[in-house]
């Protein structure tokens, strides 16, 4: 076996953006380079090992909903630390909630830069499951 030599690994751990258990399948030459490799993609490691197959496919991990990209925003939580009322609508997220969080210039206690940040985030990620 050379050490140039790639080999299928199994990596356990935890998505970092959400936190949910998660095993993913990484392409590297040895456990440390499938670690690296894993959390490169977003994955706490928590242990690893061989891949009772081998495969030539990367390891993606799963696409988080819109739901799991709002909560785990600091600026979102910020702003519902402020304004706890809104939180019904970052929770619903209809197409209604999108709207009118996209314009929160409106209400005195969000600022620009804020506002300008949550209709960004909810723009980028539109295309995302609502979940």
């Amino acid at each position: 076996m050379s050490s140039l030599q790639l080999h299928s690994y199994q990596v356990k751990g935890a998505l970092a953006a959400n936190g949910k258990d998660v095993v993913v399948t990484v392409m590297a030459r040895n456990e440390g380079d499938a670690c690296r490799k894993a959390n490169q993609q977003g994955v706490y490691v928590s242990g690893t090992g061989p891949s009772p197959v081998e495969s030539n496919t990367p390891a993606t991990p799963p696409t988080p909903t819109l739901r799991e990209v709002v909560d785990g925003d600091t600026v979102v939580r910020g702003v519902l630390k402020r304004l706890p009322q809104l939180g019904v609508r970052f929770v619903r997220l209809n197409d209604e909630d999108v709207t009118y969080l996209s314009h929160l210039t409106a209400h005195e206690r969000v600022g620009h830069r804020d506002a300008a940040h949550i209709t960004r985030l909810l723009r980028e990620n539109q295309q995302l499951e609502r979940t």
